[in-house]
């Protein structure tokens, strides 16, 4: 009995013995485990600030050798201006970017690039000019690249970035008049540009299609965030009567709305409301919704009892 103790004894020593060593084995492995991939996640950091993201395209030469070989058309301290752009992969991130331009350079195999600071990063950034794809922002304007490229190489964004007067009663322009019938009374406008400007400050040309015209120019309905219906009736009177659209920068769709007080553009303006009422009465089961219909149905009255008669 003592024999046969003893020997169970002895066994139980070993594999406790062996127990531990395995489970010492396996915790160093897990560390030594764990210090590879935080190895790994190192090298890869470095990798990535050796090589800035903000680099123009994924040179094959290193970033200071394509710095050497650009050969600047202009610099300067430029105008800050607005841009939609599309990255190396092909995307785009909805909305404009808004760079300080510093120079304007050229590769010799992969072309133009625009160089400036942006708001989230002092760091110079390049931008190829190709891959620009809206007409350049600039104050309350937008002008074609090709066209603002060579002002940039004729210096003329200086007369741009001049401060420009304030009206008064003497200097201020007439105001245009209204495009309806002779004999038809001027009705309430507002600034609608002046609208689409604060609600596009980082939105690319797809957007403004996206968007809308109606929306991007103020015109808003339903409970939380709707006008009033006089300025809903101001916004409606300017984009049918006197709105030239000059500030869309995608122009096929600038022109889907016609020119101002011409039947074209109230028969878009007429099937957008129409289409954004029966679109809410078809969810009106899901969200109480009553506010946007009572409004859309209020402004296509107006609209056909008011506005066709200016056409």
């Amino acid at each position: 009995m003592d024999d046969s103790y003893g020997f169970w004894m002895g066994l139980s020593r070993i594999l406790g013995l062996l127990f531990w060593l395995w489970l010492f084995w396996f915790i160093s492995e897990k560390i030594r485990e764990k210090e590879r991939r935080t190895q790994a996640q190192l090298e890869e950091l470095r990798k990535r600030k050796e090589v800035p993201p903000k680099t123009p395209d994924e040179a094959q030469e290193d970033i200071d050798t394509w710095k050497k070989r650009l050969r600047t058309l202009w610099s300067g301290n430029g105008p800050e201006v607005m841009f939609g752009y599309t990255k190396a992969d092909g995307t785009s991130l909805g909305r404009r970017r808004r760079v300080h331009l510093r120079a304007l350079v050229t590769h010799p195999e992969m072309g133009m690039y625009l160089r400036g600071e942006t708001p989230r990063n002092d760091n110079e950034s390049y931008f190829k000019v190709s891959r620009i794809n809206t007409s350049i922002a600039l104050d309350d304007g937008m002008i074609p690249v090709a066209d603002f490229l060579g002002m940039l190489r004729e210096d003329k964004f200086e007369a741009l970035r001049e401060p420009r007067p304030r009206a008064t009663a003497e200097n201020a322009p007439a105001k245009p008049r209204p495009n309806s019938k002779p004999g038809k009374p001027e009705l309430p406008r507002i600034d609608t540009r002046a609208e689409r400007a604060k609600a596009t400050m980082e939105l690319d040309a797809a957007g403004w299609r996206k968007e809308g015209i109606l929306s991007l120019s103020g015109y808003r309905v339903g409970r939380a965030r709707g006008r009033p219906a006089n300025i809903r009736q101001r916004i409606l009177n300017t984009i049918l009567l006197y709105d030239d659209l000059l500030d869309v920068p995608e122009r096929a769709y600038a022109a889907e709305w016609g020119r101002p007080a011409s039947r074209q553009r109230y028969k878009k303006m007429h099937d957008s409301i129409k289409t954004f009422l029966n679109n809410a009465r078809k969810r009106h089961g899901l969200k109480d919704m009553s506010t946007a219909i009572k409004d859309w149905e209020s402004d296509l009255i107006y609209m056909e009892r008011t506005l066709k008669r200016q056409l």
